[in-house]
């Protein structure tokens, strides 16, 4: 009996998948010179990043990705057409920054939303602290990122 080849999103490879690249973060504004951060990453896994005032260096927590969780999180995004999106931003604003970013082999966007347009891009960053989630829980509660 023969297996049959799952169709990876936006026509990946399997190989690809170590080449994949996931970004969110939580950029103040800037006169607060802290972030956090969700790196999910198809070589290196799953990293939170805190970097907080006053401290030389910033906090993380790092774990190995769920591959079937890795896939997922593609298939949102190609669903919600990621790469057609565009930054939106008021360059006059003082409001915090959420950037969201995707690098596969032969496309990357990272599209930058801040102030009342936040709620635009809110299903694909809750599905990157969801994906975040299962290889570090502390992605999913207000503990360790408390704005992203």
């Amino acid at each position: 009996m023969e297996a049959q080849a799952v169709e990876l999103p936006f026509h990946l490879k399997v190989e690809d998948l170590l080449k994949v690249e996931f970004v969110s973060e939580y950029l103040p504004s800037q006169s607060k010179p802290w972030t956090e951060s969700i790196r999910i990453s198809g070589a290196t896994g799953v990293t939170l990043i805190r970097q907080t005032p006053g401290t030389a260096k910033p906090d993380t927590l790092h774990a190995k990705k769920d591959p079937q969780a890795l896939i997922v999180l593609l298939k949102q995004f190609e669903d919600n057409g990621f790469f057609e999106k565009e930054v939106d931003l008021d360059p006059e604003s003082k409001d915090p920054v959420r950037v969201l970013a995707l690098n596969i082999p032969g496309h990357s966007n990272r599209v930058a939303v801040g102030g009342r347009y936040q709620y635009l891009l809110g299903t694909l960053l809750g599905a990157v602290r969801l994906a975040a989630g299962f290889s570090v829980p502390e992605a999913l509660s207000k503990g360790f990122l408390k704005d992203l």
